[in-house]
């Protein structure tokens, strides 16, 4: 063993020895005081003496034996170290002190971040749509307004048809009442015992007759209820006025009303005549509803005779 261990042997020797006198020293208060304090100073010095970086050396034969005899452990042999003086200790390596970087200057704030700007095709698509939805209401509202003009049209239409229909209906009820007059008529005329009257037209004295070419014939039948009466020749009323039959009893009976046409035939029958009826008399009257002849006389019945 070289100088270095054997210093550090004798080191730990006189450090076991202090140990062994202060165990058997006596228990005073000084004495125990200089005690403490020489053993704070040899662990001191011993700690000193074992440097972290040296290499552990094996101790001399007996340290141990006195170690555990001072302490009062029962001796163990000893296991020999395989490891020799001249092996240097595997330390780690010290972990070297970082200098101290240089304060860097502060970075600028970055800039805020900008919203995302929201996307513009949703509003195009809600414009796109509604101007569609205004576009189909504007058209729905025409063709509603179309199918309104088109109802009322053909309310109008069949309004006028239904007018139409109804003159026509009128005019056929007419025609078939012609008819069956004129049935009756022509029965009447070609039956027996029927009464035959001219009409003629009539002259003031002195004066001409207002309608010349005017003439008829008056048919009665032989129950003296049922006649009928041919016109021609009557010319057209003035404005305001309007031709009346009066049938001469007692006194004269109106039985109606009637306006003539040019070149028209007039026909008129009933199934009545007054009771004592003697003769018929045409009129020119003013007012229609006139109670007796106020107007001039145009036509009048001769005297009738029977026709077998």
């Amino acid at each position: 063993m070289n100088g270095e261990a054997q210093t550090e042997d004798l080191t730990i020797l006189a450090a076991l020895e202090s140990l062994e006198r202060g165990i058997e020293a006596p228990r005073d208060a000084v004495s125990l005081d200089e005690t403490s304090e020489t053993l704070s100073r040899l662990y001191t010095e011993v700690l000193g003496l074992i440097p972290y970086e040296l290499a552990p050396v094996a101790p001399a034969a007996g340290v141990k034996t006195r170690l555990m005899a001072a302490i009062g452990a029962e001796a163990r042999p000893a296991v020999p170290m395989t490891a020799t003086a001249a092996e240097p200790a595997r330390v780690a390596p010290p972990v070297p002190l970082q200098e101290p970087r240089a304060a860097r200057p502060a970075a600028p704030p970055a800039p805020a971040a900008r919203p995302a700007r929201a996307s513009r095709w949703p509003l195009a698509l809600a414009a796109v749509l509604a101007l569609a939805l205004l576009g189909l209401s504007a058209w729905l509202y025409s063709q509603v307004g179309a199918q309104r003009a088109t109802i009322a049209g053909l309310r109008h239409q069949l309004s006028l048809e239904r007018v139409r229909s109804e003159g026509a209906v009128a005019r056929v009820r007419q025609l078939e009442n012609e008819g069956f007059d004129l049935q009756q008529n022509l029965s009447l005329v070609s039956s027996r015992a029927v009464l035959v009257s001219p009409m003629r037209p009539v002259a003031r004295p002195g004066q001409a007759p207002l309608q010349p070419d005017a003439h008829g014939t008056l048919f009665v039948a032989a129950d003296h209820q049922h006649w009928y009466m041919s016109l021609q020749g009557l010319q057209p009323a003035p404005a305001g006025q309007v031709y009346k039959l009066w049938f001469v009893a007692d006194h004269p009976v109106s039985s109606g009303s009637f306006t003539a046409r040019p070149g028209e035939p007039m026909a008129l029958s009933s199934q009545q005549m007054p009771a004592g009826t003697k003769g018929a008399i045409v009129t020119l009257e003013s007012d229609p509803n006139a109670p007796a002849p106020t107007g001039p006389a145009i036509l009048q019945a001769a005297p009738p005779y029977e026709v077998s």
